[in-house]
């Protein structure tokens, strides 16, 4: 169904219906690139090349970033298994949001890495607007218009104090300027700020009592405890 819905989105947003578009609630950076390939491809062939290419990109900034934190073996394999791992190539193979969002996170992360070990003006720029095209992707991109700014701020220890809060600024401006249109839609549909305006996201943060979740196991029913279920995943 998502691969379906990004679809009608992305000839949507070809044929100008922009708002018909985003009332499909998905996040809209996907739909809108496989729509700039309709012409070439095909509004279907062309979602395929957009998550084959920026999915396939996205091992360049993981091999980048893992490399300062855990060393060049480590990076080359933890790359070499992102590329290969069969999970992963079936994913960025299909009309999913996966390998753009992948693309997106590991940059904003791998430059704001570049900006804590190098402070100046264009790195965080660049990690700003990754982290915006990456909430603009899906909705868990809003941790990297959040993090990123935070943890540059926070390297602000290691000195030129007054030169990394700036940097720190330098990319939660993009990052929000990025985002904030989209926002600003979602506010309009659902009449409050609201981090998206996809169901899904509604029914996590919606104010008004979810009922219970019943399941039916070895002939009992049994109530489903969520917090509980994810603290045994952790562990």
């Amino acid at each position: 169904t998502d691969g379906e819905n990004m679809l009608r989105m992305s000839e949507a947003f070809f044929e100008g219906r922009f708002r018909e578009a985003l009332g499909i609630t998905y996040h809209p950076l996907f739909p809108f690139l496989a729509s700039m390939l309709k012409p070439v491809m095909g509004v279907e062939r062309g979602a395929i090349w957009v998550s084959m290419v920026l999915g396939g990109a996205a091992a360049a900034p993981l091999f980048l970033f893992a490399r300062d934190a855990f060393g060049r073996p480590a990076a080359f394999i933890g790359a070499l298994l992102y590329a290969f791992q069969p999970h992963f190539v079936d994913l960025q193979s299909d009309v999913m949001t996966e390998g753009t969002f992948c693309f997106f996170a590991f940059s904003s992360a791998w430059l704001g890495w570049e900006s804590i070990k190098t402070p100046r003006w264009d790195l965080p720029v660049l990690a700003g607007v990754a982290a915006g095209a990456a909430y603009l992707t899906r909705p868990e991109g809003v941790l990297f218009v959040v993090g990123i700014p935070c943890w540059i701020a926070l390297s602000a220890w290691r000195g030129v104090r007054f030169v990394r809060l700036g940097t720190a600024f330098l990319a939660l401006i993009p990052a929000l300027l990025i985002a904030y249109p989209y926002l600003l839609y979602a506010r309009s549909v659902t009449g409050r700020w609201t981090l998206s305006a996809k169901g899904s996201v509604q029914a996590v943060e919606g104010s008004e009592k979810r009922e219970l979740d019943v399941t039916r196991k070895d002939g009992l029913m049994e109530v489903r405890r969520p917090y509980r279920e994810l603290v045994g995943h952790v562990l």
